[in-house]
């Protein structure tokens, strides 16, 4: 059978083992965010096997069977280049005729290996005139027509078994160590936001930690007072709101591996805050925004009390840690455009 089908429908062929879960690994389901366009991770990945389905490529590895002269044993070689024989190389050997044998070889021989755009064809000699089976670089493909029982036979005969964790062939997966409790993660990039990843045994989503404490740690001189300050304290609290609310989390969910140990996520926004220039503490426990932005809003009352009221909804969840949401997000995006066009007219009056 050849894998040269289009799929129609959104499930993927069924394979003679467990599979990781099309989504990624240990990952808290209900906080992932699926990308623009995207109905599940299984729909994303039937999508791209059938963008880049086998007989769409044009470059492919010929594999093929050389028999033994005993006939006994059978090599599985791969045409190196097709037009000198002598550069082929020898990938596995096993016994008879083994076509299992020499799809789980084929797989594992370019384990690690990103090959979309490459096809694979398993032929009967090195001229490849009626290839066995052709396929994707992918799981669903390598075990086409691979019983569950040629997997524990392999497996007991000759220690074969498919190297899974090697053949995300597409680079459909993104991995990293929680930061926190060390446990292994990893999310299809493919299908959501990388950064809706969540640990399910810690909650702390560990690629949102890396990059907002990569961030942080340019305006941490604003709270600290030492250092080289290269991100002003407004930049950093509203660019760190915008991305915590575009995913729904808060400061909980952070681990400070970029900052240092007595600074939390939470107290290093409560400290850009603090220093905020358009954010200034006001009576009451309310916030007012900044001079040069109240003058720019003087002709309109109601835009004015709209972001006013916004800000300081903003400014208590902030102190608060969170959970932040798109509408917090869409308030951070707000200030910021309200500020530069302040700043801008300023500049034009001067």
């Amino acid at each position: 059978m050849n894998d040269l089908i289009r799929l129609s429908d959104v499930h993927l062929p069924a394979v003679p083992i467990v599979l990781p879960p099309h989504e990624g690994q240990n990952l808290e389901a209900s906080a992932l965010i699926l990308t623009h366009g995207a109905k599940s991770a299984e729909q994303v990945i039937v999508d791209f096997r059938n963008r880049y389905s086998p007989e769409s490529q044009r470059w492919f590895r010929r594999y093929y069977l050389k028999a033994h002269r005993n006939r006994d044993r059978t090599s599985l070689r791969y045409a190196w280049n097709l037009d000198i024989p002598s550069t082929d190389r020898t990938v596995g050997i096993f016994k008879g005729d083994d076509l299992a044998a020499a799809q789980i070889l084929i797989g594992n021989n370019m384990a690690g290996a990103w090959m979309s755009s490459i096809s694979w064809h398993l032929c009967e000699d090195r001229d490849g005139d009626e290839p066995v089976a052709i396929g994707r670089f992918d799981p669903w493909s390598l075990l086409q027509d691979i019983t569950p029982a040629d997997i524990v036979r392999l497996r007991d005969a000759r220690g074969l078994v498919p190297n899974i964790e090697g053949w995300d062939f597409d680079n459909f997966y993104m991995h990293r160590k929680c930061p926190s409790c060390g446990q292994k993660i990893s999310i299809n990039m493919f299908a959501f936001n990388i950064d809706s990843a969540q640990c399910n045994k810690c909650g702390v989503r560990p690629f949102l930690s890396c990059a907002l404490g990569r961030l942080l740690h340019l305006a941490l001189p604003a709270v600290t007072g030492q250092g080289e300050q290269i991100l002003s304290a407004d930049q950093a609290l509203l660019n760190t709101v915008e991305w915590l609310g575009d995913v729904n989390a808060g400061t909980d969910h952070l681990h400070q591996e970029e900052l240092p140990e007595h600074i939390t996520p939470h107290l290093m926004l409560e400290g850009l805050l603090k220093n905020s220039r358009l954010l200034a503490a006001a009576p009451e426990g309310r916030f007012a925004l900044a001079p040069t932005v109240m003058n720019h809003l003087a002709d309109n009352q109601d835009s004015a009390s709209m972001v006013i009221g916004a800000a300081n909804l903003l400014a208590k969840t902030i102190q608060e840690g969170g959970p932040f949401t798109d509408t917090h997000a869409a308030t951070a995006r707000l200030l910021q455009l309200v500020e530069r066009d302040a700043l801008k007219a300023l500049k034009e009056l001067n």
